[in-house]
């Protein structure tokens, strides 16, 4: 008799390890939460074995950007390569791996990555702001000009792009007298991946 009590027991207890709470699931889908919050939000969700395909590929890239929050980059990455495989035509999971490639310093996979994610979200400011960031970082600031100026355009008022687009607008004396002062804040900021 105890043997048809332990099956559904241990089915129960596995159930339970599996679940996620409302809580956690917000967490993991919220701008407002933290980078800590949203990585455990999400891994609860990618856990579960409740959410396949569009959804999966969600958590995956929202838990990419609570990495990035992190300064993982190779977790961010291996995040944003889930989602995408799950869901190809992401622009957020795209961005994301961007974004930690610029992390990375490798910034012609970012140019690459945020290429494709205007490709499929041309609406979307970040994306214009951190191809910006990577072609700045690479020397090629006529094309970071251009692609600030698009990100502002798109969202006048994301701070990061007008920052860029003043860094690059300073004459070049001053450029090399304040090397900090016009340098953007190229490290992705927890709130700019896929919550926005």
């Amino acid at each position: 008799m105890r043997k048809y009590f332990i099956g559904p027991a241990l089915a129960l207890i596995a159930f339970a390890a599996r679940a996620q709470t409302p809580e956690q699931i917000e967490q993991c889908n919220s701008s407002g939460a933290t980078a800590d919050q949203t990585v455990a939000g999400c891994t609860a969700m990618i856990a579960s074995g409740h959410y396949k395909a569009d959804d999966l590929a969600d958590a995956y890239s929202n838990r990419a950007d609570g990495y990035l929050g992190k300064g993982k980059w190779d977790l961010a990455i291996a995040d944003a390569n889930r989602s995408v495989v799950l869901k190809p035509a992401n622009p957020n999971a795209l961005n994301n791996r961007c974004m930690a490639y610029i992390g990375k310093k490798l910034f012609d996979q970012a140019i690459a990555d945020c290429s494709k994610a205007i490709t499929l979200g041309p609406g979307n400011g970040h994306y214009y702001r951190n191809r910006a960031t990577a072609e700045q970082k690479k020397g090629q600031n006529a094309k970071a000009l251009a692609d600030y100026r698009l990100a502002i355009q798109i969202d006048p008022k994301d701070g990061f792009a007008t920052k860029g687009l003043m860094s690059l607008a300073l004459p070049p004396a001053d450029n090399k007298a304040t090397p900090k002062a016009r340098a953007p804040n190229t490290a992705p900021n927890p709130g700019s991946g896929p919550h926005k």
